[in-house]
């Protein structure tokens, strides 16, 4: 993890303490995973059109980044944990979506979150004809795909598990 938290930014650390750490045994894989929908229809004319989307947590994990992504028509996307004490933890939340914000999103320090929490979406887009960033005039229908002149709503987290110890070290 050391490394990770490095990446575009200035270390205190020696070369050595670098190729130390390099050299160090590899604890944790690094899993991708994707909560959202991948199959929908945004009707035109609407000027909120929301999905909500839900990942049930498995094993016990921790956060290390995640990735919002929706195309041009998007407004607000919002990720949250609910734990299984029914609280919340907040985890991404763009009430104003842009278009080239989308990347990746590294937390300061990993999110813990223990087996039997749910991490939930909701995306929001609006396909009016009051949208500036509309490319379609008048508006139509949009479905979910890859042109940016379709639409997506998922986000997109990278975690490592806390159970998962591996014996791996680099050659």
């Amino acid at each position: 993890m050391r490394a990770m938290r490095s990446i575009g930014g200035s270390s205190s650390r020696s070369p050595s303490a670098d190729s130390d750490a390099a050299a160090a045994a590899l604890r944790k894989r690094l899993h991708f995973a994707r909560v959202g929908s991948f199959s929908f229809t945004i009707p035109a004319e609407v000027p909120r059109h929301e999905i909500e989307s839900s990942l049930f947590v498995h094993r016990p994990m921790r956060l290390i980044a995640i990735h919002p992504h929706m195309h041009l028509l998007g407004r607000e996307m919002k990720v949250w944990a609910k734990l299984p004490d029914e609280s919340t933890r907040p985890l991404v939340h763009i009430d104003d979506w842009d278009f080239n914000w989308q990347g990746f999103y590294f937390y300061r320090s990993p999110v813990p979150l223990p087996q039997g929490a749910w991490i939930e979406l909701l995306a929001a887009w609006d396909n009016s004809a009051g949208n500036a960033r509309n490319p379609n005039r008048p508006p139509q229908p949009v479905r979910w795909g890859e042109r940016t002149v379709d639409e997506m709503g998922h986000a997109a987290i990278l975690y490592t598990l806390d159970d998962e110890t591996l014996d791996h070290r680099p050659r």
